[in-house]
């Protein structure tokens, strides 16, 4: 197995509200995208990776209930912070986890941050996001095109950070040789289209993918932080 990761504040931010973590060794993978006033963004991302990773980087087995009791133990620390004396700004971040184990993929996941499955030359979004928009669409309310370029796609329904109690979409699949993941922020997904991805992951690797990539999210006029892993060799 081999990853890569990119998280780069971009050309407009004054500060990164990304964060993400990796380990090869074991197998464990999560990216966060932080919102809030002053730093706080920052401080609930960077939060939610080490919360996270206490819970499960050294886990063995990963239940369907130690993700979610570990999304709520980081739901909960951040909930505590941002009430913490004098902060006057609220703070959420969206949180993605991904862990591999003997050749089982667990994955946890809040927000509109997305882990993405390349197999067979094909790719498949794992994640909900947790939009207002993308409800909309689920409903029937709005086509897919309407779907991508809504005023209001970035508003979240679901955060950790932003509610006492959080229910994480979990998911557990097989992992098959050959498999790519991919896991962004928005400030990826939102500039640059599934087939672009897909082309680029396929036709590069290491060094030359995040070329590829940071060129063509620069080149759009990114105006957001933005972040991702690509996993391959499963």
């Amino acid at each position: 197995m081999r990853a890569v990761a990119v998280c780069e504040q971009g050309s407009v931010r004054g500060n990164n509200e990304d964060a993400l973590y990796y380990n090869i060794d074991n197998g464990f993978f999560a990216i966060a995208d932080g919102m809030g006033g002053h730093e706080a963004g920052e401080i609930a991302s960077s939060l939610a990776i080490e919360k996270v990773r206490i819970e499960l980087e050294e886990k063995n087995i990963v239940s369907d209930g130690e993700m979610e009791k570990a999304f709520e133990e980081t739901n909960k620390i951040i909930s505590e912070k941002s009430c913490y004396k004098d902060q006057r700004l609220s703070m959420g971040t969206t949180l993605s986890v991904f862990i591999i184990k003997e050749h089982r993929g667990y994955i946890g996941h809040v927000g509109d941050s997305r882990i993405y499955l390349i197999r067979n030359q094909e790719i498949i979004k794992l994640t909900e996001d947790h939009t207002y928009v993308e409800k909309l669409y689920q409903e029937g309310l709005i086509t897919y095109e309407e779907y991508l370029i809504h005023p209001k796609k970035n508003i979240l329904l679901k955060a950790l950070g932003s509610e006492k109690t959080i229910n994480p979409q979990v998911l557990e699949f097989q992992i098959l040789h050959g498999d790519i993941v991919f896991m962004c922020s928005d400030g990826v997904h939102n500039l640059l289209k599934n087939e672009e991805l897909l082309n680029i992951i396929l036709q590069k690797k290491g060094k030359n993918a995040i070329k590829a990539i940071n060129s063509l999210i620069e080149s759009r006029g990114s105006t957001d932080n933005y972040s991702y892993i690509i996993i391959d060799h499963l």
